[in-house]
């Protein structure tokens, strides 16, 4: 998992990062390699340089042609960048996942639009890509339920449904709130979410592709979940962190 023109600032244990810029490493990376792109890029909401959006239509070309053909692509987002991002690929697109987050923002503003306790996952992908649902515990229960056994004659029939207490997921992921880290990255998703999303649209063994991968939990969460992976990351100080966390899972 290496590039022609770039040496990794830290290759172990399947776990690739590289220090630089996406728009000049991004296109070095072979073709038909990633299994699954899961990144929380920048959304342009604050004056961060971190937090500038990547070109849309250069994007787009980069991801098609290093994904496979079911790989799906898993981006954290807020509005308006939301918006952008459907709009500039609506072909591709799948569906929004909503992130409670349970930390309110936009208190300085709460006199003339609602705080924010959200954020938006969208999902992209060319063809139908892996789903595995993490299924939630409910109640068991027996029910009788009508299924139609005819299109042209529209007849049903009566069927016994019995559930052992499984749920499939909802549009909302709640339960895991996002924690501010003293000294971390200032837009840190919490490992738990990025593992939930690596469980959902990966496999064991498979490769990961964070392009903005920040101080690294999605790097941390494939390593820890049996999957490989390659981060890009252009501020130092990011970096530094991410192979410390990278370190403490290895070590």
């Amino acid at each position: 998992m290496k590039t022609a023109t770039f040496s990794p600032a830290f290759d172990s244990g399947g776990i690739t990062l590289f220090h630089g810029d996406v728009k000049e490493i991004l296109p070095t990376l072979a073709d038909q390699t990633i299994d699954a792109c899961i990144t929380d890029p920048p959304y342009g909401v604050t004056a961060a340089r971190f937090d500038q959006p990547l070109p849309l239509d250069w994007l787009w070309p980069q991801l098609n042609r290093l994904l496979r053909d079911d790989a799906p692509i898993v981006l954290f987002s807020q509005q308006p960048f939301t918006s952008d991002l459907v709009s500039s690929n609506r072909k591709q697109f799948r569906c929004e996942w909503i992130w409670n987050k349970h930390l309110v923002t936009g208190n300085l503003n709460a006199n003339v639009r609602p705080m924010r306790k959200h954020e938006n996952v969208v999902v992209f992908s060319r063809r139908k890509a892996k789903y595995h649902p993490q299924m939630s515990t409910g109640k068991p229960y027996r029910s009788k339920a009508r299924q139609k056994t005819s299109e042209n004659y529209r007849t049903w029939e009566t069927q016994d449904v019995e559930n052992p207490g499984t749920r499939f997921p909802t549009s909302i992921i709640d339960g895991i709130p996002r924690k501010v880290i003293p000294g971390g990255h200032p837009q840190q998703k919490p490992l738990e979410i990025m593992i939930y999303l690596i469980k959902t649209y990966s496999d064991p063994g498979d490769v990961i592709l964070d392009f903005t991968c920040g101080s690294g939990t999605t790097l941390e969460a494939a390593a820890r979940m049996g999957r490989r992976a390659i981060g890009i990351e252009r501020e130092e100080r990011f970096v530094e962190m991410a192979i410390g966390r990278l370190c403490g899972v290895f070590n």
